[in-house]
């Protein structure tokens, strides 16, 4: 993959960040999110609110950032919410790639954040209280 460059400015870093680099950070975030402490607190965050895409919480929200402020930095953006709009900023230049597109869909469905394939085609899912 290629370098990673700092995003501190908007639009150079952002124009230098290529497909290869966002995947790659893609599969660092995947990686936090599937770490088995963050599966634990995500499961009870999802117990008392309820999966992400049908209650979106400030606990849920909490919660993610913790991952993505571990992984950001590596990347050169800021840690907090900043860094991850950066992020999704500068992954928006790459939505036109399957790869990229696909590995969204499915951090999204890792995090709650899209319904599963159970849950889309109407598998047992129970909802929070």
């Amino acid at each position: 993959p290629a370098p990673f460059l700092a995003c501190t400015s908007k639009t150079r870093a952002m124009e230098e960040f290529d497909a290869e680099s966002i995947l790659d950070l893609q599969g660092a975030l995947r990686a936090a999110f599937s770490a088995e402490a963050f599966r634990a607190s995500l499961a009870a965050v999802e117990e008392r609110h309820g999966k992400a895409h049908r209650s979106l919480t400030p606990e849920h929200t909490k919660l993610f950032l913790t991952a993505q402020s571990a992984v950001l930095p590596k990347y050169g953006f800021k840690v907090g919410e900043e860094g991850v709009r950066q992020m999704f900023r500068t992954a928006a230049i790459h939505n036109s790639d399957k790869r990229v597109r696909k590995n969204r869909l499915e951090l999204n469905r890792l995090l709650g954040l899209e319904p599963s394939s159970e849950e889309e085609h109407g598998g047992g899912v129970e909802e929070a209280p």
